[in-house]
């Protein structure tokens, strides 16, 4: 079906969601994967309506009656809590399976939920923004190891949900469910496999969200890179990292990744809405509940941890306590972390590459530090 203009006309489930269509006749690739391939159809005038017909129904209500309408189904709107609105296989039950902190096993996702994870495809172009990133930034606070080696297997590991035909309900349960899991870091892990921690089948909402902001943050910073600009990419990538926050806070996430996600999504705010924005201020309140609740504020026993996620906690302290004292003093509002309260050690003077050091090598950056800290051969800026 071709629209006036000559392009391909978009299914309505896509066209109200304001996401691409791939045009698949009678039912578009992306309502099958989505799982609602019964409300996918073709309107012939999309944003015609007479003055005396009445107005059609929304789609989500189109969907609930043709869920209703197949035998032996119906939904139970008093089980829409969570992450989900809850579809129960049983008309007459009167309750559902005990969700995992807000997981239920089986439902219907949100749009920006769904949204959340097919941005994930092609990765190809949000992997190549995020390696421009670590090619141009400065000074950042993770070290770009510990992002660049889960990249290919982030991309493995999309390829196998293509290859197995998973749904994306499917997929979403997987990933909150190891969301919800602690997030435990023992003194003997080592930085080269870190990144197994939340890849391949640990994959995490924590850090799919970082991805996002990154890519995000690359678009700002090389605005002559090319890509399909088309769309606000930079404003879709803080889209989907607000969902990621949002979905860790439902499922109750507090741990190292949750604040590498709160320091790039505040960048990304920062940079897109400005320091004086609400956003910025909401979100970065919940930046610093987290860095109480975890402790970061304090002076930790380094020997319970290896030494790298040691020093990017301190760096991401030295963060969020300096953005605390710059939205402080030029919004004119309280500080949230009070200096009395902390008393942390400052993180030394050494690169992010040189924190993943291990044996002979890390003794020998350690060495040209100070009893201070302060390299005295070569200054890190």
């Amino acid at each position: 079906m071709i629209r006036r203009n000559g392009m391909p006309s978009s299914c309505e489930p896509c066209r109200r969601s304001k996401i691409s269509c791939d045009h698949t006749h009678p039912i578009c690739q992306k309502c099958e994967r989505r799982g609602r391939a019964r409300v996918c159809f073709y309107h012939p005038a999309p944003m015609s309506r007479s003055k005396n017909t009445r107005r059609s129904p929304s789609l989500n209500q189109a969907e609930q009656q043709s869920q209703s309408s197949v035998p032996g189904r119906g939904v139970n709107n008093s089980h829409a809590v969570g992450l989900w609105t809850t579809v129960s296989d049983d008309t007459n039950a009167s309750s559902t399976e005990a969700p995992l902190r807000g997981i239920a096993k089986h439902g219907t996702l949100s749009e920006s939920k769904l949204n959340v994870l097919e941005a994930l495809w092609p990765f190809g172009r949000i992997e190549k923004m995020i390696r421009k990133y670590f090619d141009v930034a400065i000074g950042t606070v993770i070290p770009a190891p510990l992002i660049l080696n889960a990249l290919p297997e982030m991309r493995k590991h999309i390829e196998e949900w293509d290859a197995t035909g998973r749904s994306l309900v499917e997929v979403f349960t997987e990933i909150s469910e190891n969301t919800a899991v602690p997030f435990v870091i023992s003194k003997n892990l080592k930085a080269a496999d870190f990144h197994l921690q939340y890849t391949k089948c640990n994959l995490r909402w924590e850090f799919i969200g970082v991805l996002y902001s990154i890519a995000g943050l690359a678009k700002l910073i090389t605005p002559t890179t090319p890509i399909d600009d088309s769309w606000k990419f930079d404003e879709s990538m803080l889209d989907h990292s607000n969902t990621c926050v949002s979905i860790c806070r439902e499922i109750g996430a507090e741990n190292e990744i949750m604040l590498w996600l709160f320091h790039t999504n505040c960048q990304l705010i920062s940079s897109i809405h400005g320091d004086s924005s609400p956003g910025l201020w909401r979100r970065f309140g919940d930046a610093t509940s987290d860095v109480f609740a975890l402790g970061i504020h304090k002076n930790h026993d380094d020997e319970k941890v290896p030494f790298f996620i040691s020093e990017i906690r301190k760096c991401l302290h030295c963060y969020f306590y300096r953005a605390d004292k710059d939205l402080a003093t030029f919004l004119g509002r309280p500080p949230r972390i009070p200096r009395h309260y902390c008393d942390i050690r400052m993180p030394l003077n050494l690169s992010p590459d040189d924190y993943l050091l291990e044996g002979p090598m890390l003794e020998a950056a350690l060495a040209r530090l100070d009893a201070d800290g302060w390299n005295m051969v070569i200054p890190i800026s």
